[in-house]
């Protein structure tokens, strides 16, 4: 048994030559291990393997071991279970983050309809609610989905998201769409809002979405087993990812890219109208620009295969940045309106496909939820301002809308640098890194 004494200390305690111990009972099976020339043996067990021998240790290859995370880091890659988790997340992405997307269809309807009565400043609390309370509680979901799965998670979620549709679809007052769209829906879509009037839109929304909800409960489920007998997280376990330099600059990053990428999503449509865009037409702004989202968002998923996610969000957000001072500042037309936003939805694609995986790219895969939870909640809060502070600017500077674009475009610069910092942090200042 030659080779054995290779591989292994001769003291019998599990220890390698690279200082790695191997617990006792761990089956040879895991290891790879070269065919013995000297011996037809069987080896079940590492303590097979511990016999002494005076045979002089040489620098062959170690074996290696699969460790429980290694196992668990083993994510299958296709089959139908895996292909129905991805339809159920992309229904309930259609639902959530879609919803937000189209937010600014509202900001519209509700300026020089419903709420005319109110300042736009004043009204753009209401999209920021929704967005705040979408990403607020994401902490605790995402404890809630590292314990218990998505099953009962999302059914609850469902309900008071159709159901805060709903209400809102009778709400004729401000402090009702505030509770009912601003709070207990914060999810859904309003594609169809202009042939059906705001009522029945709203209804159609909410059972279009229910529809797609249903698919989410019936798909999502978890590959990993639940554990909701997982220790009590102490205040120091709880602020540990804050305590990293990579997790704290995504942070940094994320926050001002929600002010930057929320604000063109908020006032486009109002803006349209004040250069010159006829309403009729400034109404399909914000399915334009969700329908050039969507090919930035899975142009963005190939590509980070290729060069890195953060490599590709870093980019696609600094040209955002780019687009909003240099093009939307400038466009004073329907046909500059729109280049901008085709442009503009290419790019924050991005920001809606790839943020979560940045803290899946620096995380363990056991604290993913609770991670990504907390980059939400971070985000909520800007979230939460963006409007008001782009509807205050918009008020001090007289109604020009130079200041708020201003705004937008520093911020996605500014948060864009952040994620480039992470990527340098990993990667060395190596242009062609893949990361």
């Amino acid at each position: 048994m030659t080779w054995m004494s290779e591989n292994l200390h001769p003291k019998g305690d599990n220890t390698l030559e690279n200082g790695g111990i191997l617990p006792p009972g761990t089956p040879a099976s895991t290891l790879h291990l070269p065919e013995a020339a000297d011996s037809d043996k069987k080896i079940n067990s590492i303590q097979d393997l511990q016999a002494p021998s005076s045979t002089t240790h040489s620098t062959t290859d170690l074996p290696e071991v699969l460790s429980t995370n290694e196992k668990i880091d083993s994510v299958p890659d296709g089959g139908l279970p895996a292909w129905l988790v991805v339809l159920g997340a992309w229904c309930g992405l259609f639902c959530s983050l879609g919803w937000l997307n189209s937010i600014g269809i509202f900001q519209s309807y509700y300026e020089t309809t419903l709420l005319r009565q109110y300042s736009a400043s004043a009204i753009s609390w209401i999209p920021s609610f929704e967005i705040f309370f979408t990403f607020v509680t994401s902490p605790v979901i995402g404890q809630l989905y590292d314990r218990f799965g998505p099953r009962f998670v999302i059914l609850g979620g469902s309900f008071l998201h159709v159901f805060g549709l709903m209400m809102a679809s009778l709400s004729t007052s401000y402090y009702q769409l505030l509770l009912s769209q601003g709070v207990c829906s914060a999810l859904g879509i309003c594609a169809i809002f202009q042939p059906f009037g705001y009522s029945w839109s709203m209804r159609i929304s909410a059972f279009l979405i229910l529809f797609l909800l249903v698919i989410v409960n019936l798909t999502v489920k978890t590959r990993l087993p639940p554990s909701p007998q997982t220790q009590k997280m102490s205040k120091t376990t709880l602020l540990q990812p804050l305590k990293e330099i990579p997790m704290i600059n995504v942070v940094l990053g994320f926050f001002f890219l929600t002010f930057g990428v929320f604000v063109p999503i908020n006032y486009l449509v109002v803006q349209a109208t004040k250069v010159g865009m006829s309403s009729n037409l400034a109404q399909y702004l914000a399915p334009i620009l969700n329908a050039a989202s969507l090919f930035g968002r899975l142009l963005a998923g190939v590509l980070s295969d290729r060069i890195g996610t953060y490599n590709v969000l870093m980019i696609a957000c600094y040209l955002a940045g780019i687009f909003c001072l240099a093009l939307w500042i400038r466009a004073a037309n329907t046909a500059a309106v729109m280049a901008f936003t085709i442009l503009f939805g290419m790019t924050s694609g991005a920001y809606i496909a790839l943020s979560a995986a940045l803290v899946v790219r620096i995380s363990p895969i056991r604290g993913i939820g609770y991670r990504t939870g907390l980059l939400f909640f971070i985000g909520a809060f800007s979230g939460l301002t963006a409007s008001p502070i782009a509807g205050a600017i918009l008020q001090r500077e007289d109604g020009s809308y130079t200041g708020m674009q201003i705004f937008s475009g520093a911020t996605l610069l500014v948060g864009s640098s952040f994620i480039l910092v992470v990527r340098i942090y990993k990667t060395g200042p190596v242009l062609r890194a893949r990361f």
